[in-house]
């Protein structure tokens, strides 16, 4: 099973905020996409790298704290005009305080949904 299958078996959750991808010589800025126990995805302006990156983003609202992570990417693709791309990524193993954080954030998401199905 590739990674990007073992990725999706995880529910994933809407997460529209700003980031900043570190890629260890410069920095690209992103909009995350979505959010779950193990991955994400990020909308950004430059081709992906082969290497670890870390992902510094707001969990929630504007107000909400930065929110870093070590990741790496497992898939890539352009979007039509060939300058934006979608990286799929793959979360490294999180402090306690982040993996708490993060499935919290997707916890209140997955019970907002509910609700508004009900």
């Amino acid at each position: 099973m590739n990674s990007e299958d073992e990725r999706r078996r995880e529910e994933r959750v809407a997460l529209h905020s700003v980031g900043v991808v570190d890629l260890g010589d410069h920095t690209v800025a992103c909009q995350t996409l979505d959010v779950s126990r193990t991955g994400m995805a990020v909308l950004a302006a430059a081709a992906a790298p082969t290497c670890a990156v870390q992902v510094r983003f707001k969990l929630g609202n504007s107000d909400a704290a930065w929110t870093d992570v070590e990741a790496m990417v497992v898939h890539s693709h352009p979007l039509g005009d060939g300058q934006t791309h979608v990286w799929g990524l793959k979360l490294h193993p999180m402090d306690l305080g982040t993996r708490t954080r993060v499935r919290g954030y997707i916890a209140a998401k997955r019970a907002a949904a509910v609700r508004q199905r009900n």
